[in-house]
């Protein structure tokens, strides 16, 4: 997750990922997610769970 926000490969694999993951039926968990932008982003690509940084704070 650590570079999603500056790398539209990242991107682009983690869809793909989160989408396979919706047709099989199955909840995803983002690990790493370090600040704002990176949690939005993931949220609009439709991950269930959050672990990180950004969380472990109370940041939200």
């Amino acid at each position: 997750m650590r570079s999603i926000t500056q790398s539209a490969d990242d991107r682009f694999f983690i869809k793909t990922l989160v989408d396979l993951a919706r047709h099989l039926g199955l909840e995803t968990v983002a690990e790493w997610v370090a600040d704002a932008p990176t949690a939005q982003l993931l949220r609009e690509m439709g991950v269930d769970y959050f672990q990180g940084e950004y969380f472990g704070d109370g940041a939200l």
